[in-house]
């Protein structure tokens, strides 16, 4: 699986340096994780690379960056520790390869192998002096015993990436999703709404992705995006416009995304922009899952204000 032949070995060298020179670059941790993806799946021949972190609060593995294009495998999941392939590997701290991942009892996401064709599995666990942070995984879409070249491959790429997270304190965002809870959460229970969205700009993949969600359908809500395009929706238009909206019914607005509408069973809704340093970084929609419900200039003031803290913790 290893691309091999003139200028093999020095391909996979090429490999780590370039990662290490990623990690020392002072790009955001995001963009380096996705680069170490992109760049693994390449060397390893694989059909998708992906790196999952333990959260240890939770007790949880949660898919943090894969250069797969697949909607359905870029989906935001989790696997608890010890459940599944993944949370095995980190549990035990040993890699492990399955040939076959449709006759494996140990995997659990049959139906996305399923649809995405992949075959084997290659799983190495992320360490810092023992201490397992996370997992990378390599897929193929054929059978392929993995080699021990390839699975000392992949564990150098884990460990450099263990050292990029743990430098710049990816574990530490995990606060940062709380914080970011919380204001939502003023939006419910001290403003008054039922249900209120976190909504951030992925410009690479040119969408808006709803990334947290609190009060009514909170589960459900989380997920959906919507096209990074002004006259697609009232949230893509408060971004490029940078200033709030209020619509008393959303269900005649025009702006307003027809999907989301019906999804969400919209009535009344504010839209409020995340600006950080004259960027916008997303918006917050909060809105009334009652008809006849008043958005008042008291509601919106508060908004404002859990935006702005939110802008903040986000940049």
């Amino acid at each position: 699986m290893v691309r091999t032949g003139s200028g093999g070995l020095s391909r996979e060298i090429d490999a780590l340096v370039e990662i290490s020179r990623a990690i020392a670059s002072g790009l955001y941790l995001e963009d380096v994780l996705r680069l170490i993806v992109t760049v693994t799946a390449n060397v390893m021949d694989s059909k998708i690379c992906s790196l999952w972190i333990l959260d240890e609060k939770e007790g949880r593995l949660k898919l943090k960056a894969t250069q797969s294009m697949s909607e359905a495998y870029l989906k935001e999941r989790s696997l608890a520790l010890g459940e599944g392939v993944v949370g095995t590997v980190a549990l035990h701290n040993r890699p492990m390869a399955i040939l076959n991942v449709l006759e494996s009892p140990l995997f659990k996401e049959k139906e996305l192998a399923r649809r995405e064709r992949l075959v084997s599995m290659l799983s190495v666990p992320m360490c810092i002096e023992q201490r397992v942070i996370g997992v990378i995984n390599c897929y193929t879409s054929y059978p392929h015993p993995f080699s021990k070249t390839e699975r000392e491959i992949l564990s150098a790429v884990a460990q450099q990436a263990a050292i990029c997270i743990e430098n710049a304190g990816l574990m530490e965002t995990l606060d940062m999703d709380e914080i970011l809870r919380l204001v939502l959460e003023g939006a419910t229970k001290n403003i008054g709404f039922d249900r209120a969205r976190l909504y951030l700009v992925d410009e690479k993949r040119n969408i808006l992705e709803c990334k947290m969600a609190v009060g009514m359908d909170a589960e459900e809500i989380k997920g959906i995006t919507l096209p990074l395009n002004r006259e697609d929706s009232l949230i893509a238009r408060s971004i490029f416009e940078r200033k709030p909206f209020v619509t008393a019914d959303a269900k005649r607005d025009p702006r307003v995304n027809p999907g989301l509408r019906e999804r969400l069973r919209l009535h009344s809704l504010v839209v409020i922009p995340l600006l950080a340093k004259q960027k916008a970084l997303g918006a917050i929609a909060a809105d009334f899952a009652e008809a006849g419900k008043t958005i008042t200039s008291e509601a919106i003031d508060s908004m404002m204000v859990l935006a702005q803290e939110a802008g903040e913790m986000v940049e």
